[in-house]
């Protein structure tokens, strides 16, 4: 189809492999997504409790926005162009858990002239990307409150139009490591900052 809304009180859980031209999914409580999810255009994803990937998703853009935690346990690819502006989804991976976790042990994050923006309230594990703009805040404790980033390549960090915006670590240390051997990191706007660091 070329546009999927879905509304759903009770929560989702995709067994099969979906592929359409563009989505918005409100899940209501949880969505679990089993199998492959493939969007032409862009995928706007929001649950009220937590959101749990086990396999790949491509996208023009992607958004996903939970109540609770954010799983992953699969690879995330968005093919669309970013220029790096605040709020725009096209061209971008958005990832928003305001009081849980993102689990990121098992993901890659590719979007090569897209933004990879990532605000919650916790890493589970470095940020392993190939992306062109950055945006990683968390106000996290504990093991989960690093951020760690670990891009094959150079990056811009911008502030997506958040207050806290750029990279920050609320409570934890901030490590990023660009492997390409003539990589650059820019910041265009906000501020690369460890809040706890002594």
């Amino acid at each position: 189809t070329n546009h999927a809304d879905v509304r759903a009180g009770g929560g989702v859980t995709a067994h099969e492999a979906v592929t359409t031209g563009s989505l918005f999914l409100d899940a209501g409580q949880g969505a679990e997504f089993k199998s492959p999810l493939t969007v032409v255009g862009n995928a706007d994803i929001r649950a009220g409790l937590g959101i749990t990937v086990r396999d790949v998703i491509s996208a023009g853009g992607l958004g996903l926005q939970a109540g609770q935690a954010i799983d992953l346990f699969a690879n995330i690819t968005v093919n669309g162009v970013s220029t790096g502006s605040a709020g725009v989804l096209g061209g971008a991976i958005r990832m928003i858990a305001p009081s849980g976790v993102i689990r990121l042990d098992d993901t890659f994050f590719t979007a090569t002239q897209g933004h990879l923006s990532l605000r919650s309230a916790g890493f589970s594990a470095p940020v392993r990307s190939t992306v062109r703009f950055l945006t990683a805040v968390n106000t996290g404790t504990g093991a989960a409150a690093d951020v760690l980033i670990r891009e094959s390549d150079g990056l811009t960090v911008v502030d997506d139009g958040l207050a806290l915006g750029g990279v920050y670590s609320a409570n934890g240390r901030i490590d990023i490591n660009l492997s390409a051997a003539d990589a650059l990191l820019t910041l265009s706007s906000g501020a690369i900052r460890a809040a706890g660091a002594s």
